[in-house]
This record gives structure tokens, sequence and C-alpha cells, in this order.
């Protein structure tokens, strides 16, 4: 018979000890079986549990219910959301690349009668309506969706107006330039598109900080003239016709521009959120049987 050479893990002394590696064994069971329910083999994965239950407590029956239904929809939420973002392609979904991941709000149509259009610059894709659409090709059979019943017909569309048209963010037609603006619009809305202030805030103080800089500097050498030399002195030291001192005013005007700027943005942003009754944040987990965020 073949030796069997795997090494049995020697099991440790202390009963606490021994307790947190019976319950670690468990877990790694439960989590391996949730994994074979969707037919996926185990891998290393890095689990982070948020629980929360009574122990010792006079109704341990139901304690013990609610905490095993706890961990097991945590894991399998963490199972679908680690699947649902690493597969690059889901039935009826496309990819976002804002979001990087093909099970976003964004990646499905909102209504069955919504196609998919192309990209939009921030790499969300852009769904319309499919009647809309028809309209904007010209085709004839637009009507045919309005009929009783309505009849079903699809649209064809050559590679080169699909490139063209529907991908030109993406596709041969974009530019380089544009790309750069493309990247640096994705950049600001992900950073500072719901606090616009914190950019143009922070050029605008630098700017007028490091004008402000410039001309004490300036002031500073004349009054230094003066110091040394007396009223004549200071007043044969002239800063007026040097050019530091239109750099110095060009800077804190640059600076004084940034900041009203920022403050016209962050009330236009405020405003965006306000009347679409729309967040700034977002929810990523929630935790608890009761919802608590």
């Amino acid at each position: 018979m073949p030796r069997d050479r795997r090494r049995r893990r020697k099991k440790p002394s202390d009963p606490v000890e021994r307790l947190g590696l019976e319950i670690y064994d468990r877990l790694e069971a439960l989590h391996r079986e949730l994994l074979a329910r969707r037919g996926e083999a185990p891998a290393p994965w890095e689990l982070e549990l948020h629980l929360a239950t009574c122990v010792h407590g006079p109704e341990r029956a139901q304690s013990a219910n609610r905490f095993a239904v706890q961990i097991t929809q945590h894991l399998e939420e963490a199972i679908a959301q680690r699947l649902a973002a690493t597969a690059p392609l889901m039935p009826g979904h496309l990819y976002c690349y804002w979001c990087d991941s093909a099970s976003c709000p964004h990646s499905m149509p909102a209504t069955a009668r919504t196609v998919f259009t192309g990209y939009e610059p921030t790499g969300t894709p852009r769904w319309q309506d499919f009647a809309s659409l028809c309209l904007e090709l010209g085709d004839a059979r637009v009507d045919e969706l309005h009929a009783d019943p309505p009849r079903p017909f699809s649209v064809y569309m050559s590679r080169r107006t699909l490139t063209a048209d529907q991908l030109s963010v993406f596709g041969a037609r974009s530019r380089t330039f544009r790309v750069l603006l493309d990247l640096l619009t994705v950049l600001f809305l992900r950073r500072y598109g719901d606090r616009p202030m914190y950019l143009f805030g922070s050029l605008g103080l630098m700017a007028g900080g490091l004008g402000t800089a410039v001309g004490l500097y300036l002031s500073a050498q004349k009054v230094w003239a003066g110091v040394q030399g007396g009223w004549p002195a200071f007043h044969a030291y002239t800063i007026g016709e040097r050019p530091l001192v239109l750099l110095a005013v060009l800077l804190v005007i640059v600076g004084v521009q940034f900041l009203v700027a920022g403050l016209t943005a962050e009330l236009i942003t405020r405003t965006y959120y306000e009347s679409q009754r729309k967040r700034i944040y977002s929810v990523r987990e929630v935790l608890g049987a009761e919802g608590r965020l």
C-alpha cells in the first residue's frame, strides 16, 4: 500500500486554541460546500466576517439558528459578489468601465425596450429607447412597434457604423487629446465629483499663497533697502517695473478665480444631487440581520 506522506496537524493542548481551530475548520467546510453548490472549486479566499449573536442567553436555540442563517447568508453574498466581479461577461449585462464590473446597475438596461448604443466618455454603457434609435436611423418599421400587437424586428448595423459612431470613444476615431481629456474627466468625477471645492480650493489657495509670498518678498526688499539707505534709498528702489510684480498679481487673480469656480461648482453639484434626491455616497455592505449600515 502507498505510504501516506501527508502530515497531520498536531492538535494543540490549549482548549481555547483547539476550539478556535475547530471553528476555522467548520467555516472552511461551509465555504467549500457553498462553492460546490455553485459549481466552483475551492481557492484561496480572503473573508471579512462581521457577525453579531447572543451567547449564554435563555433562548440559545433561537440564537444559534439566527447565527447559522446569518453566517450562511454572509458567505453566500461574499461568494456572489466575488464571482460577479471576476466574471468578464454576464447574460443580459455589459461591462462597465466606470465600475470595472459587469454586475453594476449601469451594466444592464433599465427596461426591456432600451438597447445598447455605445459608451459614455466616463466608460458607462449608454442605453437608449429602441423606438428613438429607429427614428434616428430613419427606419420606417418603427410604426410596427406601436401596432396591436407589436411586431418585433431587428436592426442591422454595419461594423463601420458600430465602431465609428457607437464606440467612437474607444474606437479608431479617437484621438490622443480626446483620450487624455476623457481620462481627466473620469479622474475628476471619481475623486472630486461630489466635492469640487477640494480641487479648485486647493489650487486657488496655492496660487494665491504663492502670489502673496512673491509680493511680500518684493515688499521686504524695498523695506530693507530703506532700512540700509534711508528714505532716499527707499524711494530710489523701484519694484513696479520688475516682472515679479506682474507674476504676483497674476497669481492672486488666478487664485481668486479658482476659489470662485470652486464655489460655483459646489453649488451646481449640490443642486444636481438634491434636485434628483441622489446620495453623494454609496452603501458597500449591509451588516446584521436588522439591516444596520
